[in-house]
């Protein structure tokens, strides 16, 4: 992945739409917004969404329903690899 958030081609299953693709840029522009709890067991709560709603607006990223579930889906699939640590 670059820096601006585009998926490499040969990582793009053909099945993956646009819409997918643009979501999962904006995702992993979100990863460094993610709640941690400090300490021996640090665990990642989750995304900050106040902080991923600004830079929805910086970027220009519409979340509509349709991204927020796949943004939610992801999520969760973000927490489980850092917890599982």
């Amino acid at each position: 992945m670059d820096i601006e958030g585009e998926v490499p081609e040969e990582l793009n299953p053909p099945y993956i739409s646009q819409e997918i693709e643009k979501t999962l840029g904006f995702i992993f522009k979100n990863l460094t917004q993610l709640r941690v709890i400090s300490g021996m067991d640090s665990s990642v709560l989750g995304l900050d969404y106040t902080a991923m709603l600004a830079l929805a607006k910086i970027y220009d990223f519409e979340i509509d329903a349709r991204r927020m579930d796949l943004i939610r889906v992801a999520e969760q699939k973000i927490i489980q690899a850092y917890n599982r640590r």
